[in-house]
C-alpha cells in the first residue's frame, strides 16, 4: 500500500467530520448566545478529540482492523456489539440523511429550482464514489478540504465587515440542549479516525499527532464560521447557514458561502457513506454491492418518505444516537487496554476520571434531547 502524507491523513479525517454540522452549528449557537456557545464548543471540541484518540489506540491494540461495533464484540461481547452496531447504523444514516436534505437546500440555492430534485441529483453522484472506494475518495477529500479551507479564508475576508458585535451578544442559556446535539454532531469523527488509521499502516506512531492536528483545524473552522455567521446574521441565522448568509451578503458573497456548504457536506457524505459499507463488508461479511446499496438505499428512503427537518435530525442524532455510542466506545477504550492483542503506538494511560466525566456528559445530554424531541 503506497504511504500517505501526515497532511493527506489529517485530511481524511477533515473531511469526514466537517459536513452537515457546520451548517447547523451558527443556528444552534444563536439560541443560546455566542458566548457560552463557545464554552460548549470548547467543550465538545476537547471531548470530542479524547474520543477520537480512544478509538485510535483501541484499533492499534487490535490486530484487525474493524469499526465500533466490531471493537466492542471483541471486548465487551455480542450484546454491546448489536447495540453499538444499531447506533452506528443510526448515527451514520441519519447523517447522510442530513447531508441528503442540506445538499438539496443549499445546490437549491446556487443553481435554482426545488430543493427536492438536487437532494436526489446529489445522491447519484454520490453513491458513485462510494461504490468507487477508497482512491477516489482519498483524491476528492484532499481536493474538497482544500477547497473548504479556500473558501472559509475568501469568505471571512469580505464577509468580516458586516459583522456587528451586538449580534453576538444574545444569551439564552435555557436552550443549552440544541447546541449540544448540533456539536456533538459536527465534531464525530471516528469514523475518520479508523479510515486515517487504515491509510497510515507502517506510519501509526503518527497517528496521534494526526488527531490532535484535525482536531485543531476542526476546531478553528467551526469558530470562525459560527463567529462570522452569527456576526452577520445574529437572530436571523437560517437552519442551513449558508443560505442566510446569502441573503445578508449579496449574491456573490453567498453564492461563495453556499459553495463552501457543498463541499462540506459532499466530502463527509462520501467518506462517511464509505465507512458505513466497509462496517457492512468487514464486521457483517456483506458483498460489496449489497453493502453499498444498503448505504444509498436507506437513507434516501428516509428523504422520500418525508423527513426533511435538517435541525432536528442533526439535534437528535448527535444528542442521542452519537452520545450512546461515545460511552460504548468509553468502556471498549478501558478493555483494549487490558485485553488487547496488539501492542499500540501510543497510550493515554487509564483516563478513568475522564472516561467517567464523559459517560455522564453523553447520558445526561441524552436523556435531555429525548426529553426534548
Amino acid at each position: 500500500m503506497k504511504k500517505i502524507s501526515f497532511w493527506e491523513a489529517v485530511a481524511t479525517i477533515v473531511g469526514s467530520t466537517v459536513g452537515a454540522g457546520i451548517l447547523a452549528i451558527p443556528y444552534s449557537i444563536a439560541k443560546v448566545g455566542f458566548a457560552p456557545g463557545l464554552i460548549l464548543m470548547i467543550s465538545l471540541a476537547v471531548a470530542s478529540t479524547l474520543l477520537n484518540l480512544m478509538m485510535a489506540e483501541v484499533s492499534l491494540k487490535t490486530d484487525k482492523l474493524h469499526q465500533l461495533p466490531g471493537f466492542a464484540g471483541i471486548y465487551m461481547g455480542g450484546a454491546i456489539k448489536n447495540i453499538a452496531f444499531i447506533n452506528s447504523i443510526l448515527a451514520s444514516f441519519g447523517a447522510l440523511l442530513a447531508y441528503i436534505i442540506g445538499e438539496g437546500q443549499v445546490l437549491s440555492g446556487i443553481f435554482g429550482g426545488e430543493s427536492f430534485l438536487w437532494s436526489l441529483i446529489f445522491v447519484a453522484f454520490g453513491a458513485v464514489a462510494i461504490l468507487l472506494g477508497v482512491n477516489i475518495i482519498k483524491k476528492l477529500v484532499v481536493f474538497m478540504v482544500l477547497c473548504v479551507i479556500g473558501i472559509l479564508i475568501l469568505l471571512g475576508s469580505h464577509a468580516f465587515e458586516f459583522v456587528r458585535i451586538h449580534n453576538l451578544n444574545t444569551i439564552n442559556i435555557q436552550n443549552w440542549i440544541i447546541p449540544y446535539g448540533v456539536l456533538l454532531f459536527a465534531f464525530h469523527g471516528t469514523l475518520g479516525v479508523l479510515e486515517a488509521r487504515k491509510e497510515l499502516i507502517g506510519q501509526e506512531k503518527i497517528l496521534k499527532k494526526v488527531i490532535l492536528t484535525a482536531g485543531a483545524v476542526i476546531f478553528t473552522i467551526y469558530v470562525v464560521f459560527t463567529f462570522l455567521t452569527l456576526g452577520v446574521t445574529g437572530v436571523a441565522t437560517t437552519q442551513v447557514a449558508t443560505i442566510g448568509l446569502g441573503i445578508h451578503l449579496g449574491p456573490i458573497l453567498g453564492l461563495i458561502g453556499n459553495a463552501l456548504a457543498a463541499f462540506t457536506m459532499g466530502t463527509c457524505f462520501i467518506t462517511i457513506g464509505y465507512g458505513v459499507r466497509l462496517m457492512f463488508q468487514y464486521d457483517y461479511g456483506k458483498s460489496k454491492l449489497l453493502s453499498w446499496m444498503i448505504v444509498i438505499c436507506i437513507p434516501l428512503l428516509m428523504f422520500l418518505s418525508g423527513i426533511r427537518s435538517f435541525i432536528e435530525v442533526v439535534k437528535t442524532i448527535g444528542g442521542i444516537v452519537i452520545g450512546i455510542n461515545s460511552i460504548i466506545l468509553v468502556v471498549t477504550y478501558w478493555n483494549a487496554r487490558v485485553f488487547g492483542r496488539r501492542h499500540a503506538e501510543f497510550s493515554m494511560g487509564p483516563l478513568h476520571i475522564a472516561g467517567y466525566l464523559l459517560m455522564v456528559l453523553f447520558l445526561l445530554g441524552a436523556l435531555v434531547t429525548l426529553a426534548s424531541i
